[in-house]
């Protein structure tokens, strides 16, 4: 495929650079026949030259504009995950459908204390992304520093699928060490994107003080509902 978009880009620069010299032949050959020969036949060369080189560039611009891959706005170039303002959108509508239809949510945050090289950031999201497998899950990258992770009809047992993933964390031999935070959250009137957060973030930072551990915090409910565990 690659050869195929070569040999076409190839015919199309020798195409553009004969256009060019039909264009200097017609319209600027006429002007310059009355001078002296080797005058003259610099300014050809030079017209030739500088007409190619910006029929040339004008290709190669259009052509790659015409093979560029779209970005979607709300993708993290450096990892490839949903970035904040997708991840706080999806959270919105995360929390609506925990109140109505009665079932938990819990937000797990993965942080460091400073940001990871890029070769650790990407191995990281990576790991993160095949650490969870069920339609609804999210994964998204918070900040310089911080993942999050949505689990959605998920109960307190979300701890577990926590230990295993910073077990299995430390396996990649990051930079920085690894803390999460946890947070089991009930459908109340209270839940809000900034409120989901803001407990998130609570037990990140708990856990970053520790360092390289798991905190972990769930709502009591009163009323049992239907929930789906790791």
């Amino acid at each position: 495929m690659a050869t195929k978009q070569n040999t076409s880009l190839t015919h199309i620069l020798w195409l553009a650079i004969g256009l060019c010299g039909l264009l200097f032949v017609s319209l600027v050959l006429p002007y310059v026949v009355y001078l002296p020969s080797n005058i003259g036949l610099v300014i050809k060369v030079l017209a030739f030259l500088g007409a190619a080189t910006l029929v040339v560039w004008l290709t190669q611009f259009t052509y790659q504009q015409s093979t560029k891959v779209p970005v979607d706005k709300g993708t993290d170039m450096a990892t490839g995950l949903p970035d904040n303002s997708k991840l706080l959108s999806k959270l919105e509508l995360e929390c609506r459908r925990c109140v109505r239809e009665f079932v938990p949510l819990t937000v797990m945050l993965v942080g460091t204390p400073n940001p990871l090289a890029q070769n650790d950031l990407s191995a990281l999201a990576q790991h993160l992304k095949q650490s969870v497998c069920r339609p609804g899950d999210v994964v998204a990258r918070l900040s310089d520093t911080t993942f999050a992770l949505l689990l959605p009809s998920t109960n307190e047992l979300v701890q577990q699928l926590a230990d295993r993933c910073l077990s299995t964390i430390n396996e990649l031999n990051l930079g920085e060490p690894v803390s999460i935070g946890v947070c089991t959250l009930q459908p109340t009137a209270e839940l809000t994107v900034s409120f989901a957060i803001e407990k998130a973030q609570s037990q990140l930072n708990k856990a970053l003080l520790e360092g390289g551990v798991v905190c972990f915090e769930a709502q009591e409910h009163t009323d049992p509902s239907v929930t789906y565990s790791y």
